[in-house]
């Protein structure tokens, strides 16, 4: 049978906010859930490379918000479902 993946990727949010109401672990369970849910199964995760553009970029954002918040790090995750 032939199967079809599909690529996903989560963000996270960083500085203050992220510290304090940011769930990594909800954020990913509410993406299986819902990948689950259109019949795709879980194949592999990996952390999404940093470059220094976006380095520069999430520093400036943090200086801009005093702190408050910046873009997070982030995620993808490959799952695979049988084509119909």
């Amino acid at each position: 049978m032939k199967k079809r993946n599909e690529v996903v990727r989560i963000n996270y949010s960083g500085g203050l906010y992220g510290l304090i109401a940011g769930s990594t672990k909800g954020k990913l369970q509410a993406k299986m859930d819902e990948m689950n849910n259109r019949g795709y199964n879980f194949v592999f995760a990996m952390e999404d490379g940093m470059n220094i553009l976006l380095l520069l970029i999430r520093l400036l954002i943090l200086m801009l918000t005093l702190g408050i918040w910046t873009l997070g790090s982030s995620e993808i995750l490959v799952f695979e479902k049988e084509d119909n």
